[in-house]
């Protein structure tokens, strides 16, 4: 929305993105990740904080608000008319842009920023390559006793399904996952 293209929506232009990464990564021996909006038309960027040597990338899932009704009080479900982060769709919009990062999540830290309702969320963000999620608005809405029992259930998760470390269970699902092609190529099959 700002005239400058280095403000606003910098992360949405690849080349701003890639300048920009590389010339922090150039001036500074530190740890150094980025964080971006994800263009579900376009997730070049998502791959130019590796290229660029950076330690880490958080994808951010942020729309414009049009929160859901409460009909009976006739008030939103999240009192936001600026922007929706914690929402059921952007915790699906978060799995595209986890599938757009690629492989990236074995070589550098990648954090997801939206759409956690519940540990199972969670659990599915760290299955699809996240390596930590964030979140704020379940924590405003319910308070952060939620970390013990997210803690407990994401843990009693992982021994009943014989996970050892969160490592193990990153990334778990996307071998499982056909790519257009491959759901093309064994249409065939499944035709009676």
């Amino acid at each position: 929305l700002m005239p400058h293209p280095y403000v606003g929506g910098a992360s949405l232009n690849s080349a701003i993105v890639e300048e920009v990464c590389s010339e922090v990564r150039k001036a500074v021996d530190i740890p150094l990740g980025v964080k971006m909006m994800f263009n579900p038309f376009d997730q070049c960027p998502l791959q130019i904080p590796r290229k660029a040597g950076l330690d880490w990338l958080t994808i951010a899932m942020v729309f414009p608000a049009a929160p859901g009704i409460k009909l009976d009080e006739i008030e939103p479900v999240m009192p936001s008319s600026v922007g929706i982060t914690g929402s059921k769709v952007a915790k699906h919009a978060s799995f595209v842009a986890l599938l757009g990062q690629g492989g990236q999540y074995r070589d550098i830290h990648v954090s997801i920023s939206g759409g956690t309702q519940t540990w199972r969320d969670v659990v599915e963000f760290i299955m699809y390559g996240a390596s930590s999620i964030q979140v704020q608005t379940l924590f405003m809405q319910k308070g952060m006793g939620l970390i013990k029992e997210f803690k407990r259930n994401i843990s009693d998760y992982m021994d009943s399904k014989g996970f050892g470390s969160i490592d193990e269970m990153k990334g778990a699902i996307l071998p499982k996952l056909l790519t257009y092609d491959e759901v093309i190529a064994t249409y065939g099959a499944t035709k009676g």
